[in-house]
Parts: C-alpha cells; sequence; structure tokens
C-alpha cells in the first residue's frame, strides 16, 4: 500500500514535470486516470512538504520550493566550491576583501566557500553559516534569480526582520530591488546584512541548471566606494562568469 501511494505520488510529480506549468486537480485526476478524491490526498500531502505550490486565484498546482533547494543540493555536490575556489582565492588577493560563494538551500543563502584577505578585517559568513535571502548581496542575487511566483512564495513566508542598518524590509521595495539585480547581472548591498559591510555578487551560472551559486566580494563601507566599489563589480562579474563557464 504504501509502495502504490509513493508511485501514485511520484506520477504526480512526474506529470509537472513534463507539462511545466499549473495543472488544476481535475487535471492530474483525468490525466493520470486516479479518482477526484484520491488526487485531492496526494496533492494536500506533496503540497503540504513543499513539494507543489498552490496558485490561491486560480486553485492550480505546480511544482514547488522544495525541488528548487533540491537542485541546490545537487549542486553542490558537483564540487562547485572546488572549481570557484581559485578564483576566489585571486579575487581576494586583488580587491583585497573578503571572497563569499553561497547557494541556496531550505530557503535561506548558505555559505559554502569563503576566502579572506592576506591581512586586515575579514567580513561576513563562515562556511556552513547562512542568512535570510532577502538580506545582503550575496543572497539577494540568489532570490532574483528565481521566478517571481517562487518569490511571491518566499516573501510571504519570510518575516522581514532588520539585521542591519539598511536591510531592506518593504516587500515591495525589495521585489523592485530583485528586477534591477536580475536585468542588470549583479547585486549591491550596503549595511543589509552586516553593520559597516558593503558588497557585490554576481550569480554563477549552469547551462543545465541555470544559477547555481551566488559569488561575493564584501568589505568594509569605506573602502568599498568610488572606483574601489566599481573595480570589485567588474572583477566579480568576470571570476562569476568564468566559474560558470568550468561548470558547462
Amino acid at each position: 500500500m504504501q509502495f502504490t501511494s509513493l508511485h501514485k505520488a511520484l506520477d504526480i510529480i512526474d506529470l509537472l514535470l513534463k507539462r511545466r506549468e499549473y495543472q488544476s486537480l481535475d487535471d492530474i485526476s483525468r490525466a493520470l486516470d486516479m479518482p477526484r478524491s484520491s488526487t485531492y490526498k496526494y496533492l494536500a500531502a506533496l503540497r503540504e512538504r513543499g513539494f507543489l505550490d498552490l496558485e490561491a486565484k486560480t486553485k492550480r498546482y505546480r511544482l514547488g520550493l522544495k525541488f528548487m533547494e533540491l537542485g541546490w543540493l545537487v549542486t553542490s555536490q558537483l564540487h562547485i566550491d572546488q572549481v570557484a575556489l581559485p578564483y576566489m582565492k585571486e579575487l581576494a588577493q586583488i580587491t583585497k576583501e573578503t571572497v563569499i560563494l553561497s547557494c541556496l538551500s531550505s530557503g535561506a543563502a548558505y555559505c559554502l566557500e569563503r576566502v579572506g584577505p592576506e591581512s586586515g578585517l575579514v567580513f561576513s559568513m563562515q562556511r556552513g553559516a547562512h542568512l535570510p535571502l532577502y538580506a545582503g548581496a550575496s543572497a539577494k542575487v540568489l532570490l532574483a534569480q528565481l521566478p517571481e511566483a517562487e518569490i511571491d512564495v518566499i516573501l510571504q513566508r519570510a518575516k522581514l526582520d532588520p539585521l542591519a542598518p539598511n536591510t531592506i524590509t518593504d516587500a515591495q521595495i525589495l521585489r523592485d530591488n530583485l528586477r534591477k539585480i536580475r536585468a542588470q547581472g549583479w547585486a549591491f548591498s550596503d549595511q543589509e546584512a552586516d553593520w559597516g559591510a558593503r558588497a557585490v555578487a554576481a550569480p554563477v551560472t549552469s547551462e543545465k541548471m541555470g544559477v547555481v551559486a551566488g559569488l561575493c566580494v564584501v568589505g568594509p563601507a569605506q573602502r568599498m566606494e568610488g572606483e574601489r566599489l566599481e573595480e570589485a563589480k567588474k572583477l566579480v562579474i568576470e571570476s562569476a562568469r568564468h566559474i560558470s563557464r568550468e561548470l558547462e
């Protein structure tokens, strides 16, 4: 009985994978030749665990954020940190600032790798530490790449608590900022996640999986300004592109 239930749940997931669009309860029930009541129970269970999302207005289902998180987990197993590490070391040496590689997991931005400058102040996350997706360049560059529907779900669930003086706590302002990040291809933050810190970040992409990580340079606000900030932005974008090419 348990195996039968598992198979039916997997059939629903497989159907949504193939159709790549929202499906109603009746659509799924007809396509899989399952009773409507049974289909609803499977849908409710999958939705409760985050594997499906329900569009409120149309009452249609699609794959949920859990699959996005699983994708990022697979990405971390591809040893992207090993590919990125030489570039991170070079970036830290040139900018003399902290360089962070982050990925999305369990609804947060996790630090996969961090390289500090040879001397001076080292900023931000240790390996394995995490930030909420709404705060800081290393997190926002990941959030910005998600489809609008996923962003809406995340922001509906998130408490936009202030972490530093300039944390964005207004959902509409954050959405506008994310659209700007997506359009320009890089993110900037000024004391959003860390007091006294500014950061620039760029997405690392894979042809098969899309955006798989974020590469970020973070340093003291008094240093990360003017020409130095522009140079850091240029270098982090360039380094992210080099890493992306090696992943293809």
